[in-house]
């Protein structure tokens, strides 16, 4: 550490260790990460943000979930007809249908899926984005999330 007026500089070295000596497979971020396993089991992912949707959509698929995305509530409601889903991640903030408005939908459509939401979102500042969640009882992992957070919550919801 360096410390000087107005100014503390942290130095971190950490050691560059390959997947394969870490005995950590692709998709898995840390040996003490949850489970998550989503073996035999589908997750709705919807968002507009395609480096959120890579990250979500990687760390799940490495551990064992299939992966549907949509890039709007719309979309997320067509594919919602489609097929039946164990979990759904979305998006608060979302062009066309806004989350809130894309859970209400959903659970409309299949009333199980109340219980099986996770929202992610870094709108949590929105004072009606906020209403709404809090009103719903929705869990909420707000951005920006590490994939360790993301696999926590979604056990959470999943179990």
């Amino acid at each position: 550490m360096e410390s000087g007026a107005g100014r503390t500089v942290f130095t971190l070295a950490l050691p560059a260790v390959s997947p394969s000596e870490s005995g950590v497979h692709p998709g898995a971020t840390t040996e003490d990460a949850p489970a998550a396993s989503g073996q035999g089991r589908r997750v709705l992912v919807v968002d507009d943000e395609p480096a959120v949707v890579e990250l979500v959509t990687s760390v799940l698929d490495g551990h064992g979930w299939r992966v549907d995305v949509a890039s709007g509530g719309r979309a997320g409601l067509g594919l919602l007809q489609q097929a039946r889903y164990d979990l759904v991640l979305s998006d608060v903030h979302m062009p066309e249908i806004d989350g809130a408005d894309f859970f209400r939908a959903a659970v409309a459509q299949r009333h199980e899926l109340s219980e099986r939401f996770l929202f992610i979102t870094g709108d949590t500042a929105n004072t009606e984005a906020w209403r709404f969640l809090q009103d719903t009882r929705v869990p909420v992992l707000e951005k920006a999330f590490t994939p360790q957070a993301l696999l926590r919550a979604v056990e959470q919801v999943s179990a």
